[in-house]
């Protein structure tokens, strides 16, 4: 399908390509929505589930990787202390 046939213009070029499929902007995503919504709604209803538990399985890793990180730093903030003297 081209791109022109279904309303987006041809100034809306890649970002880049990957193994000849193109890579567009993040937030041409509204554009995308707009044009093809009501042709397939489903298939943005399954990315924006798609993007939100990719969000949420980051922010866990990141809570999880900080959890892990503390308790190191504080032995080494204290080891600090400790061995200065004061």
């Amino acid at each position: 399908m081209d791109r022109r046939s279904v309303g987006i213009s041809a100034a809306s070029a890649s970002w880049f390509e990957v193994s000849r499929f193109p890579v567009d902007l993040p937030w041409r995503f509204a554009e995308w929505r707009y044009v093809y919504k009501s042709f397939a709604p489903d298939i943005f209803t399954h990315a924006a589930v798609d993007a939100a538990a990719v969000g949420y399985a980051l922010t866990l890793r990141g809570i999880l990787r900080n959890r892990d990180r503390q308790p190191r730093a504080m032995r080494i903030t204290f080891s600090v202390i400790l061995s200065s003297g004061a």
